[in-house]
């Protein structure tokens, strides 16, 4: 008898293991659900990163750009191989219309297509002056009778349209054909230019990469007619794309996403359709699917029934507790439990709640323990998570510190020109001409372009280094005018204002200086508020804004022995150079190899159509050229994984506050390091252990009547408001069941009276607007029945309510179907309202369409009625667009409603009642309503009756179709 007491004593414990197993192999899955759902999160992001890249593919210029740069991807010098490879990707890009060349370093022509001979002697000679000019060699004899007649050949005048970059691709109108044109010679691996190098040099900087060796000249010129067709940007987005590291879009119709078959590679129907209803509300986004398919999609300007689609597998995280082993091993438990049942021993644990909670804290100070052992094994699954985010900390910082060394370089500028500007010289009068202009020279570490000088009774001086910076030119000497006109002007406005308090003058300026007529010539070359800025500010480095170009300028005031204005000192610094030779420093300190990849690429934020962007060899790079073109565009911060000179890199791209520059900080992605079977097996230990608390303790106590609450949850969720939690208990649980049960209660009731409230009354109370108005530009709808009176004398009460309720939910499904919100039934009426939102169609467009699909919907309503043997209806609708007023009325502590009021509202009403007069259609819109349906509809206007608002009748409704 003892030993089968004894035996059954063991029961509980032996049916512990397999109950441990069984609840660890339950936190073990949820665990990796958690994880597969932060992956999933992870992929999203991933997703967004790239619209930058998708969005900016859409441009025309841009998408050209990339072609143009694929060609030359993947090759670093040029032979009669490669360039037979070149060619062929250039003619599958942009057809037989493009027209190229390609030299080797020899200067041996290897191809060319769509060049004369004249035309081929021309691009020869312009980009050999480039190249010898890059490699610091003399030029030959023959040049200098070639090389201007070439650029007038080419391009119809000379120009200089080479900038340091030694190649170039840019807009340009070149043999009397405007398009885009790729020459130069090709440094496949070049890091700074030549010019850069000697300014290093010159500063007594040592140069960490010298010249790297020429792999050729290229010429390609792509004509505009091309690639601004939409037959083109079809093509090109059909090219492949995976070797550039830039995603793979398709331009698809809406039609086509809505059948059975998208005819996308990885794109099912179903995430077809799920793009098809994302893309009606947003012009972007991303979607993810539960076997790991991403989409990004974007809409296109100029294409409303076309949607750029982008598809990419995703990662999915394997699933130790779902895999085969796990499956096996919890089988070979549940037989062991089995065998335990039928032996015929059995057991159970009774025990109160004070040995459950010795129980529990026994078990939990076992947790540490076994945390030590999860954190040894499976924090390795977050790893790759840590990794990326250190990365883009070392990312940001790394552009964080160039933002600093900005400040403190331009610090450091400022210091010898506030020496030269508290100079006691200038409070004794106008100096020497020969000293200002030695001391001009001696600024030459400030890059000073010109210093401008005004003395008290407005004599003007302009001191500037000619030799330098080519002062004496026809646009430097127009700029030097209006300068000195602006100058002088604002010099007479502040020192006429003696014995003025300084707060007075800066409020009494600004309207002063746009009361003159030289203000009114100036600002149009002149930004008005570098006008005003430069009035008020003085002794500081600020951006001055002229001829749509920006420079940085310092504004002091002289004042004489009695602290009167006697003289002003306006220096110009040259801005472009001196951001171009901080891009230099940065480079130049960071690379230290011409193949390796960069940790920085930095590319100048002005106007020119290729930057100034240093590596140069990053320049070639099509998708980060593409990357920097849309920050160029747009800014933002973008973050993305891209390859560079076929690295894999992560990349943080943003421009830099404080400056002319767009930086990319880039590291190289690690392999990292993947969890091995056993570590994953002893991972699961920690989940295992924790099942006597899961199970043992809280499956009687606590999950199963939160369990029971859940199930009451969803359903009352599911709008099951009649159902009940069983209160079984008197405890916290039981006290939790009454009050849970209460709060159904109560929660039925205000869902039964909601029903009886506007969904814009909700709207309001919901955000608390019970004490504003507002006033907006909206459209208002009003539909009503014919002959409704006499139809409700006629009829039975019954059958009249039977034929309302269903008349009125198929015209709501309609209405809201279409973006409106139904403020109130006015009997047999309906009245809507459709608000201005922001990704859908204009508010009129909406409500005509729905007034549309109400008829179409009536037509359906009939049909059934009069298949059922009932009567059928007839109605009539009016739309008016105008300015409505949305507030709440009624007493503040009575009665309240929140409505909609306003003429709009009356003239919807009107429109209604001229319905009467359609001659096929009855749907009358106001004037200002069928604005917006230009195009878009059929219609014709209602007869004029004295005291009757004009009105149209709307006949028919046309379909945008894809350009």
């Amino acid at each position: 008898m003892t030993e089968r007491t004894l035996s059954a004593s063991r029961i509980p414990h032996l049916l512990l293991i397999p109950l441990l197993l069984l609840a660890g192999w339950f936190c073990l899955d949820v665990i990796e659900g958690r994880r597969e759902e932060a992956i999933r999160i992870q992929n999203l992001d991933a997703l967004r990163n790239r619209l930058p890249l998708i969005r900016e593919r859409l441009n025309p210029t841009s998408l050209a750009h990339e072609k143009i740069l694929a060609g030359l991807h993947g090759f670093d010098r040029l032979t009669p191989m490669t360039a037979r490879q070149i060619a062929a990707r250039w003619r599958a890009a942009f057809g037989p219309s493009a027209s190229y060349a390609l030299w080797d370093n020899t200067s041996t022509l290897l191809d060319s297509r769509g060049f004369t001979a004249h035309d081929l002697d021309a691009l020869h000679a312009i980009t050999y002056e480039r190249r010898i000019r890059e490699v610091w060699e003399p030029n030959p004899d023959w040049l200098y009778r070639e090389y201007y007649p070439a650029l007038v050949h080419l391009f119809g005048k000379n120009l200089s349209f080479l900038e340091r970059n030694p190649i170039a691709l840019k807009t340009t109108v070149f043999l009397g054909v405007s398009g885009q044109l790729l020459i130069g010679p090709w440094f496949p691996d070049a890091v700074l230019d030549n010019e850069s190098r000697i300014d290093l040099a010159n500063a007594s900087k040592t140069v960490r990469v010298g010249s790297v060796p020429c792999a050729g000249t290229v010429v390609l010129f792509v004509p505009h007619r091309v690639i601004r067709s939409a037959k083109w940007l079809k093509h090109a987005l059909k090219l492949p794309t995976a070797r550039l590291g830039i995603p793979r879009v398709h331009l698809v119709s809406r039609q086509r996403l809505a059948s059975a078959r998208p005819g996308i590679p990885g794109l099912s129907a179903g995430l077809a359709r799920a793009v098809l209803f994302e893309s009606e509300n947003l012009s972007e986004g991303v979607l993810l699917d539960a076997d790991g398919t991403g989409v990004a999609f974007a809409t296109k300007a100029g294409w409303p029934n076309g949607i750029v689609v982008h598809v990419s597998p995703m990662p999915v995280p394997f699933r130790f507790a779902r895999s085969p082993l796990v499956i096996s091993l919890l089988s070979l438990l549940l037989a062991g439990i089995g065998t335990v049942v039928r032996s015929g021993t059995a057991g159970s644990l009774t025990s109160g709640l004070v040995r459950q909670c010795l129980l529990i804290c026994v078990l939990v100070s076992c947790i540490p323990v076994c945390g030590l052992v999860w954190i040894g094994f499976v924090g390795a699954q977050s790893s790759g998570d840590s990794r990326h985010t250190e990365a883009m900390q070392r990312l940001e910082r790394r552009l964080e510190q160039i933002e600093a060394g900005h400040v403190t370089s331009m610090s450091t500028l400022v210091k010898p020109l506030r020496r030269l500007f508290d100079d006691p010289t200038w409070r004794h009068g106008m100096p020497p001409a020969t000293w200002v202009a030695s001391q001009v020279v001696a600024l030459k570490s400030s890059l000073i372009q010109t210093l401008y000088v005004f003395e008290a009774d407005g004599t003007s001086h302009t001191f500037a280094r000619m030799a330098d910076f080519g002062a004496a030119s026809k646009a430097a000497k127009q700029a030097r005018i209006l300068i000195t006109s602006l100058l002088q002007y604002i010099q007479s406005t502040i020192l006429s204002r003696e014995g003025v308090s300084d707060g007075d003058q800066r409020a009494n300026l600004q309207r002063e200086l746009k009361g003159g007529m030289v203000y009114d010539v100036i600002a149009l070359a002149v930004s008005p508020e570098s006008v005003y800025q430069l009035a008020i500010t003085f002794d500081q480095l600020m951006p001055f804004q002229m001829f749509h170009e920006t420079t940085l300028v310092m504004f002091h005031h002289v004042l004489d022995e009695t602290l009167k204005p006697s003289m002003l000192l306006f220096a110009v610094l040259h801005r472009k150079f001196l951001i171009q030779q901080e891009i230099v420093e940065l480079i130049n300190t960071r690379i230290s190899s011409a193949t390796a990849t960069p940790d920085l690429v930095l590319m100048q934020d002005d106007e020119r159509e290729w930057p100034m962007t240093f590596p140069i060899a990053c320049t070639m790079e099509p998708s980060l050229n593409l990357l920097m073109r849309r920050l160029k565009s747009e800014g933002g911060n973008i973050q993305t994984e891209i390859p560079i000179k076929g690295v894999p890199c992560r990349i943080l791209a943003r421009p830099l506050a404080g400056t002319d520059l767009i930086g990319a900080a880039i590291e190289p992605l690690d392999a990292g390091s993947r969890l091995s079977g056993l570590p994953a097996l002893l991972a699961a230990a920690y989940p295992l252990t924790i099942v006597v608390l899961a199970l043992m303790l809280f499956q009687a106590f606590f999950l199963r009547p939160v369990g029971e609450m859940r199930k009451t949850v969803e359903a009352i969720a599911a709008g099951d408001y009649e159902r009940r939690l069983p209160v079984l208990t008197d405890d916290e649980i039981g006290s939790l069941c009454l009050s849970f049960n209460r709060m159904a209660q109560d929660l039925a009731e205000k869902e039964f009276l909601r029903r009886f409230i506007s969904d814009l009354t909700m709207q309001a109370v919901a955000g608390r607007h019970r004490e504003t108005a507002t006033r907006l530009t909206a459209t208002v709808l009003f539909t009503d029945i014919r002959g409704f009176t006499t139809m409700s004398e006629t009829q039975p009460p019954e059958r009249i309510t039977a034929m309302l309720n269903a008349y009125l939910t198929r015209m709501e499904s309609v209405i809201e179907a279409n973006g409106g919100t139904i403020d109130k039934f006015i009997g047999d009426a309906i009245m809507a309202v459709f608000l201005p939102t922001h990704g859908m169609a204009p508010s009129a467009e909406r409500a005509i369409r729905a007034a549309f699909g109400m008829r179409r919907e009536l037509e359906a309503f009939n049909e059934t009625r009069r298949a059922a043997g009932e009567f059928t209806i007839a109605t009539g609708s009016g739309i008016a667009t105008g300015e409505i007023l949305m507030g709440v009325l009624g007493r503040s502590d009575g009665r309240q409603d929140f409505t909609v009021t306003g003429p709009t509202v009356n003239k919807a009403a009107a429109m209604e009642k001229r319905s009467k007069e359609a001659r096929r259609v009855p749907v009358i819109v106001c004037p200002n309503s069928l604005e917006v349906m230009v195009g878009k509809c059929v219609s014709e206007p209602l007869p004029d009756v004295e005291n009757r608002p004009a009105g149209f009748e709307i006949v028919s409704l046309g379909e945008v179709e894809v350009s």
